[in-house]
């Protein structure tokens, strides 16, 4: 598991809060799990994987 290190930003740029995007891709990373939260896998899914999302968001849009 690889570990982000912060770097050192202006004054001005550390009043921005981090981004949900950002958050979810540095949470993904500490995990090693796939990051869904922006767009598509770039690889074929399980069909239990689909199958979960589909019906853990049915009714939800």
């Amino acid at each position: 598991m690889s570990e982000i290190k912060r770097q050192k930003i202006s004054a001005k740029a550390e009043q921005f809060t981090e981004s949900v995007i950002r958050e979810m891709t540095r949470v993904a990373l500490q995990h090693d799990a796939v990051n869904l939260a922006q767009g598509f896998p770039d690889f074929p899914l399980s069909l239990g994987v689909e199958t979960g999302g589909i019906s853990g968001n049915r009714g939800r849009c």
